[in-house]
């Protein structure tokens, strides 16, 4: 045997009928009349509260243009880093394809790392 099916104790509210244009019209108040004070037992509906000027900040042309340079230099380096992780991949393919784990020539070292599959390039600057 089944047993019946609970029924939710979320009751949903029927959909509103959209108004046409025509009763939309008749039920709008005109712009001419008086705001209607609240029935009794009503609570009056309080006007809206004007922007007050400290909430958003002032134009300081300074900070924008700081932002933006931030911004335009942070988009540079990110499509760098595309760049330098396309780079790394042929190096090792190089390296795979050379059979060579580790390569030290004129300052240059690179190292196969295999835990990652990835290189580890160093140069030394020479000091004058």
């Amino acid at each position: 045997m089944s047993k019946p099916k609970a029924k939710s104790a979320v009751k949903h509210a029927a959909p509103r009928k959209r108004l046409t244009s025509e009763r939309a019209l008749k039920l709008r108040p005109s712009d001419s009349e008086e705001p209607k004070e609240a029935a009794e037992g009503e609570k009056a509906k309080k006007p809206r509260q004007a922007r007050l000027p400290e909430m958003q900040d002032a134009e300081i042309e300074e900070l924008e243009e700081a932002a933006e340079s931030y911004a335009d230099v942070r988009d540079q380096r990110q499509a760098l880093t595309t760049q330098e992780v396309d780079l790394k991949q042929s190096l090792l393919s190089l390296m795979q394809k050379n059979k060579k784990e580790t390569y030290i020539h004129g300052g240059i070292e690179i190292r196969v790392i295999h835990k990652d599959t990835t290189v580890k390039v160093k140069i030394k600057k020479d000091d004058e």
